[in-house]
């Protein structure tokens, strides 16, 4: 009977057989990973030295969730031993661990990831330039283009000083 053995980015002999198994982020190998909103992550699982002949059993699943819920989950099967995962036009709610399952003789292992997905700040409006008068009040307003994931914190400063009221 063939062990299969999950490992990240190392080799073990076990029975006579190299077994490796990893899970790499945009070709490195990585446990995590932070995309801005929009973007593309693409994530390649891999189980190597089995018998060309063996037929493991593999899977992405989202952790506390269904990987399909946005549909901008894309998995497929290359061949027998590797499987990707493309999420495109990532959002907050593609954020979350995914975990790659490979199985093989009654025997399974598992590796996962963490990707977060951030909404990058913009300003709502450009730079503009304010003539001041010496001893007068100036009103400077910063606009903050509204957030999904959460309510930025705007404050204002000097120079390294934070300005308060």
């Amino acid at each position: 009977m063939t062990k299969l053995l999950v490992l990240v980015s190392s080799l073990c002999l076990i029975s006579s057989i190299y077994a490796e198994f990893r899970v790499r982020l945009d070709g490195s190998s990585v446990r995590s990973g932070q995309r801005p909103v929009g973007a593309q992550a693409a994530v390649m699982c891999s189980v190597a030295g089995l018998d060309i002949n063996l037929r493991p059993g593999m899977t992405w699943m989202k952790v506390g969730g269904n990987i399909a819920s946005t549909g901008n989950v894309v998995v497929n099967k290359l061949d027998h031993f590797h499987l990707s995962m493309i999420i495109t036009n990532g959002t907050i709610e593609d954020s979350g661990v995914y975990t790659c399952r490979a199985s093989y003789a009654n025997e399974t292992k598992h590796e996962s990831l963490d990707i977060h997905f951030f909404e990058e700040l913009k300003f709502a409006s450009q730079d503009q330039p304010v003539n001041a008068v010496a001893g007068a009040d100036v009103n400077i307003s910063c606009l903050i283009s509204p957030m999904k994931s959460m309510q930025p914190n705007v404050f204002w400063q000097k120079g390294y000083a934070a300005i308060t009221k």
